[in-house]
């Protein structure tokens, strides 16, 4: 990563300071609700492990390996029950090495069913709570506050990294993990939380580099929305009838479509790999079409659509999806959501990957160059990446100087690569939030003229008293900020 410009260079500087003041703010953290659930933790991993060690299968592992038999060995228990046991392994390429041998780790056990492997696993998560993360917190609390590290040049995308403890990593592919560890994170007293967010930052900054018309048209069109038609697609729904039942769509078939397909494929997922995701969603028994009685599995077998599929990497005509599974059905969507919808931006990424062979090189909007041996989807990704952390970066920057001309105690204590995250006293919050607001969308703009696309801010609060866990949104009404 080489800044190219002065004013690259000037981002990087006012960037480390501001990083190292954030560093110093530090984050408050609840000690008696982390000692409680540290000691919550301990004893629900102890009551795991004398289930685990009273069933039969746990004689077996002894037997086979003797006074080195441990519990949290992967290696061990994926020996016993492929091996010694002869469970069959899962099907699919995914399940193996780049070897070719099979997968020794916690995803491949989860694939036998059998009441042990489902608690070993619950052991195995709470263990990793504990170890990891609640115990990375209390090795890094000072006077009650945490003071996490932050680096601007050891990613290879230009994103931010944070160590000691990681707050940009709280479990958040776990919401119940992540409640519980969110709930450690405080506001100082007589103060809130504040996540100030740049509502879809990476979309926004692929769309300055792709000038795909229809992706432009989203963005700037409130009346339209890709995640709502791409689940029209994905799940054979009209439009017309998400509309119709748009807070049902929200909570089901869009997020799915939002999380498990449009970004990734934006990340350089496929089909294969997306239709897995989906199709959990698609299994939930509790979710039905509304004004019927049919689950959307059920649904979609109304449509031709029988089961998920191999989910297999297609080589050279072999592995090709079956018609009648939703692997084939959400690859035909794929192949739509490139090459008829986004055409432009297709075009631009093929163009984009051929100039980087031919230089060896790519310069990204905010002014640096990437130089040297990149895959594919880390050329079509880095710069996007690494230019949508630089409009949070710009704006924590610009803000906190804000903050100092204007007297103002709020302070910048955590950013979560397009969101900030701030300690603001309640008499603040409504000039804060308006000065952020206004450095995003209005200042951002002005300063960086490759913006194309608006800008737009999510705003979320915790009440007075709260945890970082009981943030809600508010919104702008009329000039004044209140819960949505």
């Amino acid at each position: 990563m080489i800044p190219t410009t002065a004013d690259a260079y000037q981002l990087l500087h006012d960037g480390s300071l501001a990083l190292a003041r954030m560093e110093e703010n530090g984050f408050c953290i609840d000690m008696d609700y982390l000692q409680r659930t540290t000691q919550e933790v301990t004893s629900r991993i102890k009551e795991f492990e004398r289930e685990l060690q009273a069933d039969k299968l746990w004689r077996e592992w002894r037997k086979r390996f003797g006074e080195k038999a441990s519990l949290g060995s992967d290696t061990q228990l994926t020996e016993l029950l492929f091996n010694v046991l002869k469970h069959p392994y899962p099907e699919g390429e995914e399940w193996r090495t780049n070897t070719g041998r099979y997968r020794a780790d916690e995803e491949t056990i989860g694939a036998v069913d059998l009441p042990f492997t489902k608690l070993w696993q619950r052991c195995k998560k709470q263990k990793r709570l504990l170890g990891t993360y609640l115990n990375g917190i209390a090795r890094e609390v000072v006077n009650g506050r945490v003071h996490a590290s932050y680096n601007l040049h050891t990613v290879e995308t230009m994103r931010s990294s944070c160590s000691d403890p990681n707050v940009q990593n709280q479990y958040k592919r776990d919401p119940e993990m992540m409640k519980i560890l969110r709930r450690c994170y405080v506001a100082s007293p007589g103060c809130v939380l504040v996540e100030i967010d740049i509502s879809s930052a990476e979309v926004r900054v692929a769309a300055c580099y792709n000038r795909d018309p229809v992706l432009i048209k989203y963005i700037k069109d409130p009346t339209t929305d890709m995640h709502r038609d791409t689940a029209a697609d994905l799940f054979l729904l009209p439009v017309e009838f998400l509309i119709e039942h748009k807070d049902w769509a929200k909570r089901t078939v869009r997020d799915w479509a939002k999380n498990r397909f449009v970004f990734p494929q934006f990340y350089g997922s496929v089909y294969f790999q997306c239709a897995p995701s989906l199709w959990e969603g698609v299994c939930n028994p509790a979710v039905k079409v509304p004004g019927t009685d049919l689950t959307v599995k059920q649904h979609l077998r109304a449509k031709g659509i029988r089961k998920l599929g191999a989910c297999k990497p297609a080589k050279q005509g072999e592995n090709e999806p079956e018609e009648g599974t939703f692997e084939h059905h959400v690859r035909e969507v794929e192949r739509s959501f490139w090459n008829q919808r986004f055409k432009v931006y297709t075009e631009w990424k093929n163009r984009w990957h051929e100039a980087y062979l031919k230089k060896g090189y790519y310069d990204t909007l905010t002014g640096f160059r990437m130089a040297g041996h990149y895959k594919r989807n880390e050329v079509l990704n880095g710069g996007i990446q690494g230019d949508a952390f630089h409009c949070l970066l710009w704006s924590i920057i610009k803000s906190q100087r804000l903050f100092d001309r204007r007297k103002l105690k709020a302070k910048p204590i955590a950013e979560i690569h397009d969101s900030m995250i701030l300690d603001v006293p309640v008499e603040e919050v409504q000039e804060v939030l308006t000065l952020a607001h206004k450095v995003m969308t209005v200042d951002l703009p002005k300063a960086w003229d490759w913006l194309i696309v608006p800008m737009e801010v999510e705003c979320e609060i915790a009440p007075e008293g709260g945890s970082w866990v009981d943030v809600a949104q508010w919104v702008n009404k009329s000039g004044t900020w209140g819960p949505k």
